[in-house]
C-alpha cells in the first residue's frame, strides 16, 4: 500500500516537473538573454578628448546550437548616448565559447568625453533587442578641482610645426611703390592653434602702409592653412635687391597638460629694383673725346673661308686718348685667328687714328646673312682735372652668304589635352548614410593629343571612404575625342550631413607634342546628394488588456529610434468611431538616437464587436521632410462577463519583445486534474482494501487502521 501510494506521488510530481520545464523553454524561446562576458581596451589610461578601440564579448545562452549560425549574421548593435561620442560600431564573430551564440561588438575611434565610465549600446536580432551596459574602468573622468598632490601628468605634446610661406610677386619692386603681400602658415601638426596673432617687422626701405604691423586671426586647426594679406610702402630710394621682412606668429595651444605659448619667427624676401643716387659731377673743362669705330670694305664671306678684316678706331675728340686697350668678339659663325682677342693700342692724339687688322675663318654652315665682330676699347683722358677713364663700343655688321635655308617657322605649340567629367553617377538621386554604393565617372579626352600614362585619384573628402578598393587608377593611353569609365566602390559615413557633398576627382597625366614630352594635371569635383535613413522603428499597436464594452482599456506600440539622428517634433493622434479617447492627440517631442519607449491611447469602446480606429505618427526625419504612417487597429469588443470568471489578460508588451504566453494558466489546470485523478484513485484502492480486511478479524490493528482511514476517506470524499 505504502509503495503504491508513493509510486503515485512520483508520477504526479513528473508530470508538475514536466509541464514547468515547457513552461521554461517557450518562455526561453521569446526571450533573448545577452550577457557581456568581458571587454578589451586599445588604451590603459583614457583621458578627455581622447580616443580608444573598445572590443566587448557578448554571448547568448538562449539560442540553440544549430540556430547559432544564421542568428550570428542577423545581430545588429547601435552605440547609444554615454560617456563617449563618435566612432563606428561593427560585429565580429567570437570562435572561442564554444557551442554558445556569442559574439565581438568593436567600437572604433571612440571619444572619451571626461565625463562618467559608461559604455551603452543595444544589441539584438530578428527585432528583438537588448541595451547592454558597461563600466570602463581605463576611462579616467575630468576633474579640474581635485586637490593639489601628485596626479597622474601626461607627457605634453611637442610644439606643433609652422611652415611660413610668402605669396608670389610677380614684378620686383620699385621706389615709392605701394604692394600687398600674402603670408600663409601651414599648420603641420594635429593640434589646434588659438589666439593667432601675426606680428610684421619690415627692414628698411620697406614700411607698413596700413598703420598697424600686428593682425589677429582664427583659429588655425590640426592639418590646415590659413593666410594673411598686408599692404607694404618701399622708400624713395633702394640699395638692395632683396629687401626681408619679419614675421612672427603667436599663438596658444593644448599640450595635454595645459594652455601653453607657441611662438614661430621667420624672415621673407621682397625682390627689388636698386636705384642709384645722381652722383656729383666733377667740374669737366674738357669733354670727353669721342671715337668713331669703322672697318675696312669686305665683299660678302662664304662658308669655311679665310679673310682679315681692318678695324680703325679714330680720336675725335680735342684731348688725346691715352693707354687705350681695344677687345673683339666675333659672331657664332666667325672664328677669331689672332694669338689673343685684346690688343694694347698707341695713345692717339685728337683727330689721330689706330687700326687693328684681325684675321677669321668662316664656319662651315652659315645659317645667317649677317655676322658680325664686338669691338670694345677702354681708355683714359685727361678732362682738365686728372685722368679718367672712359670708353666706346661698336658691333661691325659683315655680310656673309647663307650655305641652308632657314628653319621653317616654329609652329605654335598644340593646345594642351584637357581631361573633363563628361558623365558621372551613383545608381540614384541620392545616397544613404552609412550605406554602400558605386560612383561611376566617364571622363573624355577633349584636346587634339593623346593623353598617356594617366592616374586617377578618388578623394571622398569627409563624407565618403573607399569601401574595399583602392582610389588610385592608372590607364595606358587616351586618344584625341576617346573616353573611359570607371567604377569605384565607396560607402557614406554614418555620420556624414545631408546634402549635396564633394567627390574629388584628380587627373595626372602626360601628352607629347612635336617630340616634346610635358605633363599637366587637373581636379574635378562632383556633387552626390547625401541623406540620413529614417530608422525609426515602430511595432504595430497591441491590446494592454481585453477591450469590454463601457470600460476603459489601453492600446500601446513600442518604438525605439536606431538613426544616428534625432526625430524632431513627433506627434501622435488616434481617431473613430464608436469609442471614446481620453487624449486623442499627443505631442511627443524629439527622439533623439537610441531613444526607445512606448506611445499609449486609453479609450473606451462602447459598443460590443469590432470596431475600427486608425493610429498616426507625423514626425520630421533628419532631412527635414515630413513623415506620416498610419496604422489600423481593430477592437474586438466583448460584452461584459459578470460570472465568477475574472477577464483574461495580456501583458504588457516590453520593447522589442513579444506578448506573454497564456501556458501558464493552462499548467495549472492540467495539474489540477491530475491532482483529483489521484486522489480519486487513491480512494478507490484505500475502500477496496477495507473490505478485504474486514474479513480477517484477527487483525485487529490492521482493521484499528482501516476503519480510520476509511473514516477519513469519507470525510475528504464529503469535502470534495
Amino acid at each position: 500500500m505504502k509503495h503504491s501510494i508513493r509510486r503515485i506521488f512520483c508520477i504526479m510530481m513528473a508530470a508538475v516537473l514536466f509541464m514547468l520545464a515547457l513552461n521554461i523553454c517557450a518562455a526561453a524561446e521569446t526571450a533573448p538573454t545577452p550577457v557581456i562576458i568581458s571587454y578589451e581596451s586599445s588604451q590603459t589610461r583614457i583621458t578627455r578628448g581622447k580616443s580608444a578601440n573598445i572590443s566587448v564579448h557578448v554571448k547568448d545562452t538562449s539560442v540553440p546550437a544549430d540556430e547559432i549560425a544564421d542568428v550570428t549574421t542577423e545581430i545588429d548593435a547601435d552605440h547609444l548616448i554615454d560617456s563617449f561620442t563618435g566612432g563606428t560600431v561593427s560585429i565580429e564573430a567570437d570562435p572561442d565559447i564554444g557551442a554558445q551564440l556569442s559574439y565581438i561588438v568593436k567600437f572604433e575611434n571612440l571619444v572619451y568625453s571626461g565625463t562618467g565610465q559608461t559604455l551603452r549600446f543595444m544589441v539584438g536580432y530578428n527585432g528583438s533587442y537588448s541595451e547592454l551596459s558597461i563600466e570602463i574602468s581605463q576611462a579616467v573622468p575630468y576633474n579640474d578641482s581635485e586637490p593639489i598632490g601628485e596626479p597622474y601628468v601626461p607627457d605634453p605634446i611637442p610644439e606643433p610645426t609652422i611652415i611660413v610661406h610668402r605669396g608670389d610677386i610677380e614684378e620686383p619692386v620699385e621706389a615709392g611703390q605701394e604692394f600687398d603681400v600674402s603670408v600663409s602658415f601651414e599648420n603641420l601638426s594635429n593640434t589646434t592653434l588659438k589666439n593667432v596673432v601675426v606680428t610684421c617687422s619690415p627692414t628698411e626701405p620697406l614700411l607698413m602702409a596700413g598703420g598697424t604691423s600686428s593682425f589677429a586671426m582664427e583659429n588655425i586647426g590640426g592639418k590646415k592653412t590659413a593666410a594673411i594679406t598686408f599692404r607694404l610702402k618701399a622708400m624713395d630710394e633702394i640699395t638692395s635687391s632683396n629687401l626681408t621682412v619679419g614675421i612672427e606668429l603667436k599663438y596658444t595651444y593644448f599640450n595635454d597638460v595645459s594652455n601653453v605659448t607657441g611662438t614661430v619667427s621667420e624672415r621673407i624676401n621682397i625682390p627689388a629694383k636698386i636705384t642709384k643716387p645722381q652722383e656729383e659731377q666733377p667740374v669737366v673743362t674738357v669733354p670727353e673725346p669721342p671715337v668713331l669705330i669703322t672697318r675696312s670694305a669686305l665683299n660678302p664671306i662664304s662658308a669655311n673661308q679665310t679673310f682679315s678684316l681692318d678695324v680703325t678706331f679714330q680720336n675725335a675728340g680735342k684731348t688725346k686718348i691715352v693707354s687705350p686697350v681695344a677687345s673683339f668678339s666675333a659672331s657664332e659663325a666667325l672664328v677669331l685667328l689672332n694669338e689673343t682677342s685684346t690688343v694694347v693700342l698707341p695713345d692717339i692724339e685728337a683727330g689721330e687714328s689706330a687700326s687693328v687688322t684681325l684675321k677669321f675663318r668662316a664656319a662651315s654652315e652659315i645659317n645667317s646673312s649677317t655676322q658680325g665682330v664686338s669691338a670694345d676699347l677702354k681708355y683714359y683722358y685727361d678732362n682738365g682735372n686728372g685722368l679718367v677713364q672712359s670708353s666706346a663700343s661698336e658691333r661691325i655688321n659683315i655680310s656673309a652668304n647663307v650655305t641652308r635655308q632657314p628653319q621653317e617657322v616654329v609652329r605654335p605649340d598644340s593646345p594642351v589635352p584637357n581631361l573633363i567629367i563628361s558623365d558621372f553617377g551613383f545608381g540614384g538621386d541620392s545616397v544613404a548614410a552609412g550605406e554602400p554604393f558605386d560612383l561611376y565617372f566617364t571622363f573624355t579626352n577633349t584636346g587634339r593629343l593623346s593623353v598617356e600614362n594617366i592616374v586617377v585619384v578618388v578623394d571622398g573628402g569627409e563624407s565618403f571612404t573607399m569601401n574595399g578598393s583602392t582610389n588610385t587608377f592608372y590607364y595606358t593611353s587616351l586618344v584625341p575625342g576617346g573616353d573611359i569609365t570607371q567604377t569605384v566602390p565607396m560607402q557614406t559615413l554614418a555620420g556624414a550631413r545631408t546634402g549635396a557633398q564633394t567627390v574629388n576627382v584628380s587627373f595626372r597625366y602626360e601628352y607629347v607634342d612635336d617630340s616634346r614630352r610635358s605633363s599637366t594635371s587637373a581636379d574635378i569635383k562632383l556633387s552626390v546628394p547625401v541623406f540620413q535613413p529614417d530608422r525609426l522603428q515602430i511595432d504595430d499597436p497591441k491590446l494592454y488588456d481585453a477591450s469590454y464594452a463601457g470600460m476603459e482599456t489601453t492600446i500601446v506600440m513600442s518604438y525605439i529610434n536606431k538613426g544616428k539622428s534625432d526625430m524632431s517634433n513627433v506627434e501622435v493622434s488616434i481617431e473613430g468611431e464608436g469609442v471614446d479617447i481620453l487624449q486623442p492627440t499627443q505631442y511627443l517631442g524629439n527622439f533623439t538616437s537610441g531613444q526607445s519607449g512606448n506611445i499609449s491611447f486609453v479609450v473606451t469602446p462602447w459598443n460590443p464587436g469590432q470596431t475600427d480606429l486608425l493610429i498616426k505618427v507625423t514626425y520630421e526625419d533628419a532631412n527635414l521632410r515630413s513623415v506620416t504612417r498610419e496604422f489600423p487597429f481593430t477592437l474586438d469588443v466583448q460584452e461584459m462577463n459578470w460570472g465568477w470568471e475574472e477577464p483574461g489578460y495580456i501583458d504588457e508588451p516590453e520593447m522589442g519583445g513579444e506578448e506573454k504566453s497564456g501556458l501558464g494558466i493552462w499548467l495549472w489546470i492540467i495539474i489540477a486534474a491530475i491532482v483529483l485523478l489521484a486522489l480519486a484513485i487513491v480512494l478507490a484502492i484505500v475502500k477496496k482494501n477495507k473490505k478485504k480486511k474486514a474479513a480477517m478479524a484477527q487483525n485487529d490493528e490492521w482493521d484499528s487502521w482501516a476503519d480510520d482511514a476509511a473514516e477519513n476517506a469519507e470525510a475528504g470524499g464529503k469535502e470534495e
